[in-house]
């Protein structure tokens, strides 16, 4: 994987929606025809809507139902849900996506995310090429939840950032979930995913999302098997796992809600964050004083607070909360082959196709785990 850019190449967004409002409907697929004949660094997606009520546990997350690029109508270049396409954001761009999470009614909710094509944003070497392909679309499922928004809000914007120059990539990074689903585990066993092996790997993760209970307590230990036991390139506990992510990614991630609606006594809010280190909240700005208490940080992705008067009477406010911690989205990196800032020549990406089997061994407890959900990027040619 050698580094061929200059590093003077000149690049610009271009827009192919901006704010567009889809005032008709409050479900449907936003199906976007990608530029033909151009090479795209990233696509940056936004979305949002308008609230009608409070819910911590429904955000603009649940709206989206997924992001994909599909290539001459069978070929995927990109498929993530929204909170593995945000941890992918931030394991490329190294920030947190500039998303703004909101509840209180009148306020709208923000998701952004951007999808990378290369290493990193403005990668030369590697990017989407539309040109080897006839047709390339964006498509991202959505629904509106009426009860919770605001009907015919749901808002978009799209845009692609391309060299003004043009340049010879060798490849594009492909990212997507490969695996995921809903378990109720009754008893401590094991669950094993097979990893395809077609194309060398970048990186390969997982999510771990259960809202009431530690991701650790829910898969204790992952093993990355390689030819039945013969590589075994990853035989960690998980919360290992968490120190090596928090040693190599930007830390404390830091999340935040701009304006939760609190109903007053023994309120929550999801964190984003696997696990929650610590938290600061204030009451938005109001006529009368309002308090807010932190009453614990909870083992699972969410904290509890209430919000009271001088008096000590529970009463419903606006609120601000910031949340420190780790793993964002409830996210890991179990391996990968990055540039380290420290090494001068990059690692080569996994030769899974000399192997002839990979295997994750995710040890579980017994919980019932809401997304256990395994991703992978790969370095993929320019055509698939």
């Amino acid at each position: 994987m050698a580094i061929k850019g200059s590093g003077k190449t000149e690049w610009q967004w271009h827009y192919l929606t901006n704010d567009y409002v889809e005032s008709a409907t409050n479900s449907d697929t936003l199906r976007i025809k990608l530029p033909e004949r151009e090479q795209i660094s990233c696509i940056e997606l936004e979305c949002y809507a308008t609230r009608a009520r409070g819910e911590y546990d429904q955000t603009i997350l649940d709206i989206i139902k997924r992001i994909e690029v599909i290539a001459d109508g069978a070929s995927v270049l990109y498929s993530c849900i929204p909170e593995t396409a945000e941890f992918l954001h931030f394991t490329q761009i190294r920030s947190i996506p500039n998303s703004l999470w909101a509840t209180y009614p009148a306020w709208a909710d923000h998701f952004r995310v951007k999808i990378c094509f290369g290493r990193w944003e403005r990668d030369e070497d590697y990017m989407l090429d539309t040109g080897v392909y006839n047709n390339v679309y964006l498509e991202v499922p959505w629904e509106l939840n009426t009860y919770y928004y605001d009907t015919h809000t749901f808002t978009h914007t799209v845009r692609y950032l391309r060299p003004i120059q043009r340049l010879s990539p060798v490849g594009f990074i492909r990212s997507r979930d490969i695996e995921y689903g809903t378990h109720v585990w009754t008893a401590v066993g094991h669950y094993y995913v097979d990893l395809p092996l077609k194309y060398p790997w970048y990186m390969v993760g997982c999510r771990i999302y259960d809202i009431d209970e530690d991701l650790v307590n829910d898969i204790p230990h992952i093993i990355l098997d390689i030819d039945d036991g013969r590589l075994v390139l990853v035989d960690d506990d998980t919360d290992d796992l968490m120190t090596s992510n928090d040693e190599r990614l930007p830390y404390p991630v830091h999340t935040m809600w701009k304006k939760l609606c609190s109903g007053g006594a023994d309120q929550y809010a999801e964190t984003f964050l696997g696990r929650t280190k610590e938290v600061s909240a204030l009451a938005y700005v109001t006529d009368t004083p309002i308090f807010v208490t932190l009453e614990e940080l909870l083992s699972g992705q969410r904290v509890k607070y209430n919000t009271f008067d001088h008096a000590g009477v529970a009463c419903p406010s606006g609120v601000n909360m910031s949340m420190w911690g780790e793993a964002y989205m409830c996210c890991l990196i179990i391996k990968d082959w990055w540039l380290n800032w420290y090494e001068p020549v990059p690692h080569a990406p996994f030769p899974v196709g000399e192997h002839s089997m990979a295997r994750i061994d995710y040890t579980h407890g017994a919980y019932t785990v809401t997304d256990l959900r395994t991703f992978l990027q790969e370095i993929c040619p320019l055509k698939i």
